[in-house]
Formats: C-alpha cells, structure tokens, sequence
C-alpha cells in the first residue's frame, strides 16, 4: 500500500501477544454468533496486506462476494479520512493481494484445502504469507480432523487464523482452561482469543493462550463493536 493510507488498519495484537503467528501456527478466535468473528479475521487480513503480505482467505458456506463485502467495509470505516479518490485506489490495490475461496454445502476438507494450497501457488503464482479460515465448525470434527489439519499447515509453513463459536450455556473446558469446543484441541492451538461483550456495548479481548503461556484472562484490548476500532478510552 503506498502512502500513509493505511495507517488505521490495526488489530493491536502486537500489544498483547507474544509475537504475531509463524509457520505452521494456528490461532483462534473464541466468541458467541453475532460478537464479530468475521470481521476480526478480516481485519486480521487486512492488517497482514498491510504489513505487506498476502491473504488466502478460506470461507465456509459463506459467498465469495459476502467476504469482500466485510473487507470494503472494514476500509471504508477504518480509512474514512482519506478522499473517495484514493478510497477507490485503495480497495483496487486489495485485489491482487487477497485470494478468496468458498466452501458451500459442507463440501470443505482437509484434502480440498490441500488442493487449494498446491493450485493458488501453482497456477495462480499466489504465494501466502497468511491464512483465514472463516466459518469452521469446530463442533461437527473430531480430534483427528484438527490434527490433519495441523499438519498440513506445518508442511505448508502457514500461519492460520480461525474461529470458534461458544456457547453461553456450555461451560465445558480442557485441562488448561480452553473453553468448549477447543477444550479437547488444547495442544494443537498456539494462540486463542475470546471476544466477550460488555455492558457497555463495547468488545473486549482476553488472551486464553499465547503459545505456551495459559490463563491470561485480563481484557487485553478493547474494541468498538461490529467494526473492530480499538477503544483509547
């Protein structure tokens, strides 16, 4: 991106983990339907284009188009004082850095997601620097579906972020405090994130896990809700 046009595009991660993810690490984000679990992991990818990377971004049983819709708005909302000029300039240069696929009607795998990789790097010459996955069903695999899963991204040296949807009536955790339904998945996630709304309105953001490092429950960040600016207050 050139220019200062970007500047507002930030996750605030930096402040709060250890380190943004490596090769073959998965983060996840925790939170109930409706809190914003897609428009975190776009933001996320919008930050990683930003720093100068490149996005795969893998939906479930979601349009293609219903995903670029959430980027749009995300750079609408967190550049709005740029002119409409270098707005349109900035969404175009989005393009050729971001390759989004969709998944409809349960049809995703870990074999397809394995196909993709070789055809986008193949074929399209599209080589990621980061990867999104939006809309897993975390409730509907068992364990060795996560573990393929990991090794696939340990082989592709690809840091993925995902989502999870908890429950409020479900309290169940692992051993290392995770929440359902990545309390039995605890050794095979680096990074999880809970997004929690709060009395005023606003989103906070705890640090379940940072590698190695468990229980960080203190509201690290906090967010204006929907479109994921960070409070200052």
């Amino acid at each position: 991106m050139e220019g200062n046009l970007m500047p507002y595009i930030s996750t605030g991660l930096n402040k709060v983990l250890s380190g943004p993810l490596n090769g073959g690490e998965l983060g996840v984000i925790m939170a109930r339907a409706g809190v914003g679990k897609t428009a975190f992991l776009t933001l996320l990818a919008l930050e990683e284009i930003y720093n100068g990377g490149q996005v795969l971004h893998v939906c479930i049983d979601e349009p293609p188009d219903k995903i670029k819709g959430w980027y749009e708005e995300l750079v609408r909302i967190n550049a709005k004082e740029v002119s409409l000029t270098v707005l349109r300039s900035l969404l175009k240069e989005l393009e050729p850095k971001r390759f989004i696929v969709s998944f409809l009607h349960n049809s995703f795998s870990i074999k397809k997601l394995h196909d993709v990789f070789a055809n986008i790097t193949e074929q399209a010459d599209f080589f990621p620097s980061l990867v999104v996955l939006d809309g897993l069903d975390f409730e509907r695999y068992e364990v060795d579906f996560f573990e393929s899963f990991k090794n696939l991204i340990r082989e592709k040296n690809m840091p993925v972020w995902t989502s999870a949807r908890t429950h409020r009536h479900i309290d169940k955790r692992g051993r290392a405090g995770i929440p359902y339904p990545c309390d039995n998945i605890e050794d095979l996630v680096d990074v999880v994130l809970l997004l929690d709304p709060e009395d005023d309105g606003k989103i906070s953001m705890r640090v379940l896990k940072d590698r190695l490092t468990l229980g960080l429950q203190e509201p690290g960040l906090r967010f204006h809700p929907q479109v994921f600016t960070i409070c200052e207050d």
